[in-house]
């Protein structure tokens, strides 16, 4: 577990914006091009980034891990949450305030900052939270189990490794276990996601359906959002959409609704997922695409909307369209395109038709 942190040179109690990368909980680094020099400390606000464990270091769920320490699985959630104690307690070392930290995540990372959020352990922890292209309400891209339901499943990838016990689980090298993890994953293809969060009774004590009836999830800003060739695009949406009406229903904090549907230059894929990454951490210049200046027109808006609500909660600023929150009985999503304008909705039946032709090309 390691930090990569960006700061202004002579910064002092500045905001700080978390970033936690996504890849399917089995991929992914802190380190990718998307945001390798965030644009953000020029806007007032430190940047974090993070690695954590992923794969099987990172969400094996077996009983006798489970003996030994009271709970198994979530290992690589629990790093995430090491790494924002540690911003807590150090970041003041880098001119950052440990009372204003917001977490943002993309995809299995923005999962993560979910369930981050619904966990009784992060309470007092987290300022604000971003969720870009997954986590919501509902659990379709990865429906949050039991640990136990797991444990077959490991105890195959166990097996597979040779090893009977603990001590020799943990003898082996990463790769080792990899390779054994890689061919059960062969055979369990229609599984979805093996490498997940799961209840285990600490991190995550309940499901998130449970957590949000309850009211027990933490009670401050959220931005959430999607882009309009996303992984399931009109699921994803929904579900972003879904978690923002969710504060505004229950009189919490103000929340903020996205779409992103500007199409990539340097080919026709659309708005694919993770796309607006480049955008949000101002990093066109990392990527090999032939940005125009109305992409760095956006991104420069983009990156304003993030920074500002990293300060204080709204994303609204001088010079910026507004951004209006989620209010109970209205629809209010921020369509980030060729410009920033309000949408009263999103076209849902086109999101199933972009859903389904991607299907059939085999995507």
């Amino acid at each position: 577990l390691f930090l990569n942190i960006w700061a202004p040179d002579q910064a002092k109690d500045l905001p700080v914006l978390l970033y936690i990368h996504g890849g399917a909980f089995t991929g992914g680094c802190g380190h990718e091009k998307h945001f390798d020099g965030p644009v953000w400390p020029e806007k007032g606000v430190i940047a974090v980034t993070i690695n954590y464990r992923l794969g099987p270091l990172g969400f094996a769920c077996l009983p006798e891990l489970e003996r030994e320490a009271g709970h198994t699985g979530n290992y690589g959630l629990y790093d995430q949450l090491a790494a924002i104690r540690w911003i807590r307690e150090n970041i003041r070392a880098f001119g950052g305030d440990p009372e204003n930290i917001t977490v943002m995540g993309q995809s299995a990372g923005a999962m993560s900052v979910q369930q981050l959020c619904l966990s009784p352990l992060t309470k007092g922890l987290i300022a604000k939270a971003v969720m870009s292209s997954g986590g919501g309400v509902g659990e379709q891209l990865g429906k949050t189990g039991r640990a136990e339901e797991m444990y077959g499943y490991w105890q195959e990838v166990m097996k597979t490794a040779g090893c009977e016990t603990l001590e020799s689980l943990r003898s082996l090298s990463p790769e080792e276990l990899f390779r054994a993890w890689d061919v059960v994953n062969q055979d369990h293809k229609g599984m979805g996601l093996t490498c997940t969060p799961c209840i285990d009774g600490r991190l995550i004590p309940r499901s998130g359906a449970e957590a949000i009836q309850s009211g027990k999830f933490l009670d401050i800003p959220y931005m959430a959002g999607s882009t309009s060739d996303d992984i399931v695009p009109p699921v994803v949406f929904r579900m972003a959409k879904g978690w923002c009406r969710l504060q505004a229903d229950q009189g919490r904090h103000p929340s903020y609704t996205w779409f992103f549907d500007r199409q990539l230059p340097g080919d026709d894929e659309g708005a694919w997922h993770s796309s607006d990454l480049w955008y949000w951490f101002g990093t066109l210049d990392n990527c090999w695409r032939p940005f125009t200046e109305k992409d760095r027109d956006l991104s420069r808006e983009m990156t304003d909307y993030l920074t500002n609500f990293a300060k204080t909660g709204d994303p609204n600023g001088a010079g910026l369209p507004q951004w209006l929150p989620q209010q109970k009985g209205q629809n209010r999503v921020m369509r980030l395109g060729e410009k920033p304008t309000h949408m009263g909705g999103v076209n849902i039946a086109k999101l199933n038709q972009t859903m389904l032709t991607s299907h059939a090309a085999g995507e």
